[in-house]
């Protein structure tokens, strides 16, 4: 059959069609080639959005059918596969949002945030008497550590989907399974069910006082740790088996590209789709409301117990101590619910119609990308709460910054002793410092 020339106005590229094949040009190829991760657009938004064998067929075939016109997309943005209502947002629009979030605010933040965390990290381990809440908090910043490692590298993701640097497109299609499906979300969630046990402790800390006393212990705190971190990575595990790469050939290039497809297990539509929203509830919405009601049952008893000391004869001293671990944990419990939020309702929003994997239009990829500042923003401020709320940290970060290591140690532990940051009341004076 003869072949046709076709030229679009949509991605101003030409293709030639023989029949029902499609051959790309030369010059279209090295798009291709370039800018495999046209159909990543979407995946780096979504936790993972993986192609199916028919989606795989189309790319082999032609990027999209539009009245009988081939066409293929500019680099960044998704292949026009989609049909033009899934467009509600202009893309240019969507292109300069995702600049300005993943390669503009992000990078400061993160910046930000490793210097921060790795104040808290060292702040916590020089602590000489580690009580079950500093040990809790010594794992969160990890976590933070982690996380806002991971937004860089998700960053520089971003930033090679529209510049192919630093990493080239075949790089970026390999870490579509494992980074993007899996290890980018393990330290926000170990983080939120840790977050969880920090609440958990808190309230059962007012409610009774006494009886938590056997269990809020450093030894229980590190077990707690383990066996949550054990638990994110083998319930999230599945994640990691939905899609794998696989190598194409491309006629027009005489070259192979890796392309990324559904396994076996992915196949399944309906199940991976339950799969997924069993694990996100498990560790996004349900810590979250779980956190919200242990904050609000807390908050209600400490103003209650406010009330009823101010009619008593009171230590100053004792009540300050109780009001300032109170006030860090809440603010820093508070903190994360409000951050945590709007990613959250965003997430109920998709999860309606049981289809997380899919979005009905491009206006799902700015909701994610705006709602991934303030997931990020939650795993930098720590450190700016404790300085705020707790007068004893306040000292500490301040020695820490002069470089008074030496000489702060011993000023530290000693007024470690006139402010007990433990979760519960203990009996020792040794146990009453941090």
């Amino acid at each position: 059959m003869n072949a046709m020339l076709k030229t679009t106005n949509a991605g101003q590229s030409t293709m030639w069609s023989n029949g029902s094949t499609s051959v790309v040009s030369n010059e279209q190829s090295t798009m291709i080639t370039s800018n495999v991760s046209s159909f990543y657009g979407k995946i780096i938004d979504a936790t993972t959005k993986a192609l199916s064998d028919r989606t795989v067929q189309r790319i082999l075939d032609a990027p999209s059918h539009t009245n009988d016109t081939v066409f293929a997309g500019p680099p960044g943005r998704p292949f026009s596969r989609y049909d033009e209502s899934y467009y509600v947002v202009p893309v240019d629009t969507v292109d300069l949002i995702r600049k300005v979030c993943y390669l503009g605010i992000c990078p400061v933040m993160i910046i930000i945030g490793l210097v921060l965390n790795s104040i808290c990290f060292a702040l916590f381990w020089r602590t000489k008497v580690k009580s079950s809440t500093v040990c809790l908090l010594l794992a969160l910043a990890v976590a933070d550590i982690i996380y806002v490692l991971n937004a860089g590298l998700n960053s520089l993701f971003v930033s090679s989907s529209y510049y192919d640097f630093p990493f080239t497109a075949d790089q970026r299609i390999q870490a579509i399974p494992y980074f993007y499906s899996y290890f980018r979300v393990l330290p926000g969630r170990f983080g939120s069910i840790l977050t969880l046990v920090i609440s958990l402790e808190r309230m059962f800390s007012v409610l009774k006082p006494i009886e938590i006393r056997q269990y809020a212990t450093r030894k229980n705190a590190i077990t707690a740790i383990t066996v949550i971190t054990v638990l994110t990575i083998v319930l999230n595990a599945p994640l990691a088996m939905f899609n794998r790469t696989e190598k194409v050939y491309i006629n027009a290039t005489k070259s192979y590209i890796r392309i990324v497809v559904r396994t076996e297990f992915g196949k399944n539509t309906w199940l991976i789709d339950s799969l997924y929203v069993v694990i996100e509830s498990l560790f996004g919405f349900l810590p979250v409301l779980l956190i919200t009601v242990s904050c609000s049952v807390t908050a209600a008893v400490v103003y209650t117990s406010a009330k009823r000391r101010s009619t008593m004869t009171t230590s100053s001293t004792k009540k300050n101590k109780e009001m300032q671990v109170t006030r860090t944990l809440m603010a820093l419990i508070f903190v994360f619910i409000i951050c945590k939020a709007p990613a959250v309702v965003l997430g109920l929003i998709i999860f309606v119609e049981m289809k997380p994997n899919e979005y009905d239009n491009n206006g799902y990829e700015v909701a994610r990308t705006i709602t991934y500042i303030p997931l990020v923003l939650n795993s930098v401020v720590n450190l700016i709460i404790y300085y705020y709320t707790s007068t004893v940290y306040r000292k500490q970060i301040k020695i820490m910054l002069g470089c008074s290591f030496s000489s702060g140690i011993k000023t530290v532990q000693n007024s470690t002793k006139q402010e007990n940051f433990s979760s519960t009341p203990n009996k020792t004076q040794s146990e009453q410092r941090i």
